[in-house]
C-alpha cells in the first residue's frame, strides 16, 4: 500500500512525500526491492550518493544475484569513482542477464574510464547491433574510434548521433575535433559550439600553423633545388 502510494507520488513529482512513503513501506517489509531501488535512485538524483549507495547495498543483501540491483549499485560505484568495483558488478549482472544492452553500455563506460578501449568497443558493438540508434552507445563508440586514431569513422558516427541529438553542443565540438584530425580545419570551424569555441579555435590554429610550416618547408626545398640546378649550368 505505502509502496504503491509512493510510486504515484513520485510520478507526480511530490518527491519528499514519496521518499517518506517508501521509507514507511520498508518498516513493514525490509526486503522490498522496489522501495530500496527507488530510494537509491531518488537520493542519487538529489546528489546524496552515500545514502543512495546504502539503499542499493541493502537491496543487494536481500537479492544478491538480481541484475537490476547489481547494475544500479554498479552505476553508483562508478559515480563515486570506484570504477573497478563497478566493472565487477556489471559483469556479475551480465551473468544473470546475458546480453542486456543497458548493462553492456554501463560496462563499456566503466571500461572506457579505465582505458580498456578494445573491451569497450566489443561491448558497444553488441549494443549497437541490438539498438543501432542508441545515442549514448553511438557517442561512446565515436570516442572509441577517436582513441583508435580512426577520425573518419568517428566523424561518421558523430554525424549519426547528431541526427538524433542535434542540440548536443559537446558532440558538435567533438565532430569538429574529428574533422581537425583529418586536416579539415575549414570544416571544423563550422562545427564549433560557442561553449567550446576557444578550445576548438586553438586546435584550428595549431593545424593552420602546421600547414603553413609545411608549405614554407616545401618552398625552401624547391628554392634550394633551383639554386643547385642554376649553379650546375
Amino acid at each position: 500500500m505505502f509502496a504503491t502510494l509512493a510510486d504515484t507520488l513520485r510520478e507526480r513529482d511530490r518527491l519528499d512525500e514519496a521518499l517518506e512513503n517508501y521509507r514507511h513501506a520498508l518498516t513493514y517489509d525490509t526486503n522490498h526491492k522496489r522501495c530500496h531501488l527507488a530510494l537509491g535512485e531518488m537520493l542519487a538524483q538529489a546528489g546524496n550518493l552515500d545514502d543512495a549507495a546504502r539503499y542499493f547495498e541493502r537491496a543487494l543483501d536481500n537479492h544478491p544475484n538480481d541484475p537490476e540491483v547489481l547494475s544500479n549499485l554498479g552505476v553508483m560505484r562508478m559515480r563515486k569513482g570506484q570504477v573497478q568495483e563497478a566493472c565487477l558488478l556489471f559483469e556479475q549482472a551480465l551473468q544473470a542477464r546475458a546480453g542486456d544492452p543497458d548493462i553492456l553500455k554501463n560496462l563499456a563506460t566503466a571500461n572506457l574510464r579505465q582505458g580498456k578501449i578494445d573491451d569497450a568497443e566489443s561491448q558497444l558493438e553488441s549494443v549497437l547491433h541490438m539498438r543501432p540508434d542508441d545515442p549514448s552507445a553511438l557517442y561512446n563508440m565515436a570516442y572509441v574510434r577517436m582513441a583508435q586514431q580512426r577520425p573518419a569513422n568517428a566523424e561518421a558516427i558523430y554525424r549519426q548521433f547528431l541526427q538524433i541529438e542535434p542540440d548536443d553542443a559537446q558532440a558538435w565540438n567533438s565532430l569538429g575535433v574529428a574533422c581537425l584530425r583529418q586536416d579539415k580545419a575549414n570544416l571544423a570551424r563550422e562545427y564549433r559550439s560557442e561553449e567550446h569555441t576557444s578550445e576548438l579555435q586553438s586546435l584550428v590554429n595549431i593545424v593552420c600553423r602546421l600547414r603553413l610550416e609545411k608549405k614554407k618547408k616545401k618552398e625552401r626545398k624547391k628554392k634550394k633545388r633551383k639554386e643547385k640546378e642554376s649553379a650546375t649550368e
